[in-house]
């Protein structure tokens, strides 16, 4: 049909009085919408420095901590005690030996050095990078009775640090061979009240600077980070390496010369935000930790001042918002609802001038996604579309007026001409042009015309959902009809071969929906690659676009292996997936017929146990069906089976581990874990029956189980738990799937009114990849949990997450940091996450557990940096209910 020029004059008009003012409105809104988007994007870049500038500001203070630590170490140390009180040379000696082995111990120390009253130095040891530390030679030792280290030591007491400003001049003039900045500190050391020396450290100022330079390279976006002096001269910018940003000409240059005005912000409050010179500025003041019974100086008791800054000419850029980075975006929209609306007019023009029922039924047809046949009475094709084309491999042109015979199993017709009311469908193979076959689910709908006086079948192919073993019994009750038949030689008996099943692991990428026509296409091109890859004679069978099987013809079990394993490799090297973004991971289950009679069915039965097997266990790639696998799948399926049984037995019970107060070692706590000890299976262990459990959706049985069994263990030793224990709380473990349930939370709440239990005495532990999945739907099921007086606790922290940020956003009320850190001790990294946690828990008010303490060298550890809890097989394993209750009386 022709537009005419009276229609498209007609169009124009519309076009204009109706189009045209609606993207004017379209315009306006769209200008007001970006102001918003810049006052959002603002807000959220201003969240990124701030909490970037406090997660800085307190690893600064943390390593900051440690170095005072390391010179409490030398003023607090009996040998320096010694020294003081009588300062001859055996002391001297023990003293010498004290810096020594401190120094070795501490690879970020460059020099540790007593100062007598006179300022000269009498006591020197020495240490570079990669090397051991060595005293130095007397004639080495310097006078620095002029130097600012003794007159701040003449003027102050023993209670007050020594903090020098961190540049290249820091390093003292030692001419030593030392090329990085120094952070030197000291002690002023006194003996009966009068001066009598003090106790220096220089410390490699680039070790303490190194974190800010990893989290800036980290960063993604141009937000650049920043340490900055008391008179406004920076230290650190950027990610450049530390030993170039203190050279002369990139240190000393002053933020207070960029923005005069940011003076009086950055030391009126600890922390905040300015915008000056067209330029955002965030700061937080990195302090002194008010637990190291330690003063400054100054009365601040600041030492530097984290700042982060970007240009707001570059907010576009860093908000990654199209519509800002673009502009003119907007008139391209507008210029495309023009032309859609254009062209919408025309088609309803269109429309109003013909709507044959025909034409319209065969565009319906044409662009459904599902494979559609028309066939007459006597089997012959008169229409099918697209989709079907793609699934069969001919074309319409080579298919219509054809028999269906040869691309279909039979058809069977209604003789009587009587419509269907409940179409049935059934699993239906089609055979492709390449000899293939791909399995469908197809509805045969019986239909009459009113062009002709006979009636028609139309049908409609969908994509297939089975999997290989709910079909093997559906194809039993259907007298193996359905069975790939091409695969058994003659006389239906199988020669020597092996039954390969073929599986795509990413179903998740899968779910979401595609046509038939897309399926069609992948499969047949997979297909024809496991074809070709084989070198096989026989057809490939697609069971559903992830499932294939195909019969392999070869005596050595050993080569099978090898092509099995190279077929995997170029599937998922070589061919492409629905979306180049989605790599093709594939897993082969195989069994083997030695020869003689074997059913098909008994074949793909074993192949789908193994596929199986790989699927539950993860840790193989293919694996040939034998009695191990059989013994495997049937234990599964007995676990599986008893599984109901067991929630209603005593074979499944609560244990539970003691977690105790690390100063005290006095239980104040349990963790209860759920065990499963079968009369015939014997124990099964939970990471055999959980999985089960959550595919087969009976998880949340196991933990109403859980709770329900908690609360009538703290039912039942209330009384005792709190006369031994006032503070005493059982932790139990819920899933994600349960965690984000409110019924679950009403469920506990129920529970611990019925019981008349004290909310107080339960906690809920969550880990930290379920708390991180989703920050804002975590914290509103916490706050719920919270308001009925439950705790929470989030386990196995640093498993999978490096940021310290989310923990400001969730309202928990312990964090259990994961036994892989104690595993790594004394691991300088694993110390200092510990440290780090504890620093900001502390700040937080949330109560700090170590999870797998075996050892008293890792007990000491926890109590040296003042860990709350421990639980762990130093103390004990997960025991039976009466056990433990002997644990506490004891």
């Amino acid at each position: 049909m022709k537009l005419r020029q009276k229609d498209l004059i007609g169009i124009t008009k519309r076009t204009m009085f109706l189009v045209v003012p609606l993207l004017v409105l379209f315009l306006m809104m769209f200008y007001f919408y970006e102001d918003s988007l810049e006052d959002q994007a603002a807000l959220l870049l201003s969240t990124e420095q701030e909490k970037g500038s406090e997660i800085i500001r307190i690893q600064l203070e943390a390593v900051f901590s440690q170095f005072v630590s390391d010179l409490l170490l030398v003023t607090d140390s009996a040998e320096f005690k010694r020294y003081l009180r009588y300062p001859g040379e055996y002391n001297s000696s023990e003293l010498e030996q004290l810096f020594l082995r401190i120094a070795n111990k501490k690879p970020y120390i460059n020099h540790i050095r007593f100062i007598d009253d006179k300022g000269m130095e009498i006591m020197k040891v020495d240490h570079f990078p990669n090397t051991l530390a060595y005293l130095s030679e007397p004639s080495s030792l310097q006078d620095r009775s002029d130097s600012e280290l003794v007159e701040f030591a003449r003027n102050h007491d023993p209670t007050t640090l020594y903090v020098s400003p961190i540049s290249l001049d820091s390093r003292q003039s030692y001419e030593d061979g030392h090329e990085k900045a120094a952070l030197v500190l000291g002690l002023p050391a006194y003996q009966e009240g009068e001066f009598f020396g003090m106790v220096v450290v220089d410390y490699d100022a680039c070790f303490l600077l190194s974190f800010l330079r990893d989290y800036q390279r980290a960063m993604a976006k141009d937000i650049r980070f920043g340490l900055v002096s008391d008179n406004g001269e920076w230290i650190q910018q950027g990610e450049l390496p530390c030993s170039e940003a203190l050279q002369e000409g990139r240190a000393g240059s002053s933020l207070f010369d960029e923005a005069p005005a940011l003076a009086s912000h950055l030391f009126a409050e600890d922390s905040g935000s300015y915008i000056a010179e067209g330029t955002s500025y965030s700061f937080d003041a990195v302090k002194s930790p008010e637990n190291i019974g330690l003063s400054l100086a100054s009365d601040t008791g600041r030492l530097w001042s984290v700042v982060s800054y970007y240009s707001l000419a570059d907010l576009p850029e860093l908000a990654q918002i199209l519509l800002l980075q673009h502009p003119s975006i907007q008139w391209l929209f507008a210029l495309l609802i023009l032309l859609l609306a254009w062209v919408f007019l025309a088609i309803l023009h269109l429309r109003k001038t013909d709507r044959l029922q025909l034409e319209v039924s065969s565009l319906i047809s044409e662009y459904s996604g599902n494979g559609i046949m028309v066939i007459d009475e006597s089997r012959r094709i008169n229409y099918c579309n697209q989709a079907f084309e793609v699934l069969c491999g001919y074309s319409k042109d080579e298919l219509i007026g054809k028999d269906t015979h040869g691309y279909l199993p039979p058809i069977e017709m209604d003789r009587d001409g009587k419509k269907n009311e409940e179409p049935v469908s059934k699993p239906t193979w089609v055979r492709h042009k390449n000899g293939n076959r791909f399995l469908t689910n197809r509805i045969l709908i019986k239909a009459k015309t009113n062009i002709r006086k006979g009636g028609y079948t139309v049908g409609v192919y969908t994509s297939s959902a089975w999997d290989v073993s709910s079909f093997v019994d559906h194809a039993r009750e259907d007298r193996l009809k359905l069975l790939p038949v091409m695969l058994a030689g003659k006389g239906g008996e199988l020669e020597a071969s092996y039954c390969l099943l073929i599986q795509l692991k990413h179903k998740l990428e899968r779910d979401l929906h595609y046509s038939l026509i897309t399926e069609s296409v992948f499969s047949t091109g997979l297909s024809e690659f496991i074809a070709s890859k084989l070198t096989q004679s026989e057809p490939v069978y697609a069971f559903s676009v992830d499932t294939y099987v195909v019969l392999l013809h070869e005596d050595s079990p050993e080569r099978v292996k090898d092509r099995i394993k190279g077929l995997l490799l170029g599937i998922e090297n070589e061919y492409t997936s629905f979306s180049k973004l989605v790599q093709n991971q594939a897993i082969c289950g195989y069994s083997q017929n030695p020869g003689g009679v074997m059913s098909m069915a008994r074949l793909l039965s074993e192949a789908s146990m193994a596929t199986k097997m790989i699927e539950d266990s993860g840790k193989h790639q293919c694996l040939l069906f034998d009695e191990n696998v059989h013994n495997q799948y049937l234990r599964k399926q007995a676990i599986l089976n008893e599984i109901p049984r067991a929630l209603n037995s005593s074979s499944l019970s609560l244990y539970y581990q003691a977690q105790l107060d690390v100063a005290s070692n006095r239980i104040v706590g349990a963790e209860a874990l759920i065990r499963w000890i079968h009369p015939e299976l014997g124990f099964i262990a939970p990471d055999e029956f959980i999985p089960l459990m959550e595919e087969h959706y009976m998880i949340s049985m196991l933990g109403e189980f859980v709770i329900r069994s908690a609360v009538t263990f703290l039912k039942n030793h209330q009384k005792f738990l709190l006369s031994v224990e006032p503070n005493f709380s059982l932790a139990i473990n819920l899933s994600a799937e349960e965690f984000s349930s409110q019924s679950f939370i009403d469920f506990i709440r129920d529970e611990l009114k019925e019981h008349d239990v004290d909310p107080a005495l339960l906690t809920v532990e969550l880990t930290e990849r379920t708390a991180v999945g989703s920050l804002q739907t975590t914290d509103m099921f916490m706050k719920k949990l919270h308001s009925i007086g439950v705790g929470i606790s989030i386990d196995d922290f640093g498993s999978g997450f490096s940021s310290l940020s989310y923990l400001m956003e969730l309202s928990m009320d312990e964090i259990k940091i994961d036994r892989s850190f104690l595993e790594s001790y004394p691991d300088d990294d694993a110390i200092t996450i510990y440290k780090t946690v504890l620093l900001l828990a502390k700040e937080l008010g949330v109560t700090v557990i170590a999870e797998g303490v075996e050892s008293e060298e890792q007990l000491a550890f926890l109590k040296q940096i003042g860990c709350n809890r421990y639980q762990g097989y130093y103390f004990s394993k997960a025991i039976p209910e009466a056990e433990f209750l002997e644990q506490m009386r004891g």
